[in-house]
């Protein structure tokens, strides 16, 4: 008997996690179920991978880079999930919301010791308590994202949370929260992805997120292969951050909706 086609996805995923999905392993996992599925090996190996129904396109991998949808499906496809090696394949005309994303990776070779400010410390976040505090920050933060507690609460029950990778960058002096990060782990892959890595705006400069970054990789490291992050791509935008903070590649995903 072949192997599922999750195993498949999981075993390419492995070798490349940023390349082969852009999200985390198990958000892609949960939605197998729904989808068809199909995929071609050649003598053991495997070529070609794809997720969809008649109207999306979830995963989308072939061996040698080949675009092989037809123009009926793309015309049709009310949301596509694309790498940016098939970019030049498709038309993003047809497509009224257009938006990039960038995936990387960090392999822990090496993760430096964090160093907050004098006069900061990490605390963790009592997640059974301090939800509205959390759903606070976040929208202090930005400006149209504004997730409510009841949203927050609901990230705890993914199978991926861990209480000890959600943590607090804590002004000792003003005894006020300023910066956060969380984490989640996959423990059947196994990879850890940051999720949220949030500094108030003017706390910002002062490497508490670079801190919160590196708190989160020591905390995962020895438990995962790699941690992967990823966000909106945009010049000068967290993908710079990121690489500062050690990590590693340059894939790009596009997200087409009509």
């Amino acid at each position: 008997m072949s192997k599922g086609f999750e195993d498949i996805l999981l075993a390419i995923y492995r070798e490349d996690p940023c390349g082969t999905l852009p999200n985390a392993f198990w958000k892609t996992r949960r939605l197998i179920d729904d989808f068809k599925t199909d995929h071609r090996a050649v003598n053991g190996e495997v070529q070609f991978l794809k997720m969809w129904d008649d109207q999306s396109l979830h995963v989308y991998w072939h061996q040698d880079g080949e675009f092989q949808l037809d123009d009926k499906f793309v015309k049709n496809a009310k949301f596509i999930l694309l790498h940016d090696q098939y970019q030049d394949e498709i038309s993003f005309d047809e497509f009224s919301n257009v938006s990039t994303y960038f995936r990387i990776i960090h392999r822990h070779e090496d993760i430096p010791e964090p160093e907050l400010p004098d006069g900061f410390s990490f605390k963790e976040v009592d997640v059974h308590k301090e939800c509205q505090e959390v759903s606070h920050l976040i929208g202090r933060c930005y400006e149209n994202l504004k997730p409510s507690a009841e949203d927050v609460a609901g990230w705890t029950a993914n199978e991926v949370f861990d209480e000890k990778l959600w943590v607090w960058a804590f002004d000792e002096e003003e005894k006020d929260y300023v910066g956060l990060g969380i984490a989640e782990i996959d423990v059947t892959v196994p990879e850890a992805s940051l999720e949220w890595i949030q500094v108030l705006p003017e706390y910002s400069g002062h490497g508490i997120g670079k801190a919160l970054v590196h708190e989160l990789l020591r905390r995962v490291d020895g438990k995962v292969d790699f941690t992967t992050v990823s966000g909106e791509f945009r010049e000068d935008g967290p993908m710079k951050f990121y690489k500062n903070c050690g990590f590693q590649g340059k894939d790009i995903w596009w997200v087409l909706r009509k």
